[in-house]
This record gives C-alpha cells, sequence and structure tokens, in this order.
C-alpha cells in the first residue's frame, strides 16, 4: 500500500491528499505516532465535514489536520511534509475547472 511505501516514521509529517473515504486517515497517523502529524487534503466541503465527526479524537489530539480545498493549492510551506499519499483524486480536481 502507498503507506507502507512512504516509510514515515514517529513524528514525521505526513498528507493524505484527496483522502475520499479516509483510508489514508486511518493509517497514516499510525505510522507517525503521537508526536507526527497528518494533514488531509479534500476538493469536497462534505467529504472534509465527515472526515471531521469521524476522526474527531485525532483533530482534538492536533495530530490530524483536514482542509477543504484544491490539492492544485496545498497549504502546505515547501520541505514541510515528509511525504505524501494520492490515490484517485485526479479525477475530482478535473471537476473544478
Amino acid at each position: 500500500m502507498a503507506v507502507t511505501a512512504l516509510e514515515l516514521g514517529p513524528g514525521g509529517v505526513a498528507a493524505d491528499l484527496g483522502f475520499g473515504g479516509g483510508l489514508g486517515l486511518e493509517l497514516l497517523p499510525e505510522r507517525v505516532g503521537t508526536k507526527g502529524r497528518v494533514l488531509g487534503v479534500d476538493i469536497s466541503p462534505i467529504t472534509v465535514s465527515r472526515a471531521s465527526s469521524r476522526f474527531r479524537r485525532d483533530i482534538a489530539s492536533g495530530r490530524l489536520h483536514l482542509h477543504a480545498g484544491s490539492i492544485t493549492k496545498l497549504p502546505l510551506e515547501d520541505g514541510s511534509i515528509d511525504g505524501a499519499v494520492l490515490v484517485f483524486a485526479r479525477s475530482s480536481q478535473d471537476r473544478t475547472r
């Protein structure tokens, strides 16, 4: 799986771009541990709202941050993450043009 291929360790920073159903949001926090952070970005505010409810504990702990927006305009500084996954997000981004 893509998450395993990232070889993230405790304290890492990861992003799930176009997270959709949230599988990466489930797996990435386990990889980065309690001191790591995960950013989830999805174009759909509805998807972000659902994920916010589903992952409220990780959000409350500060380990998970969710953002509604395009993966072409990420709320990230260059070099601020250790790895990212993007699965099936391309078709969703095309609809915004």
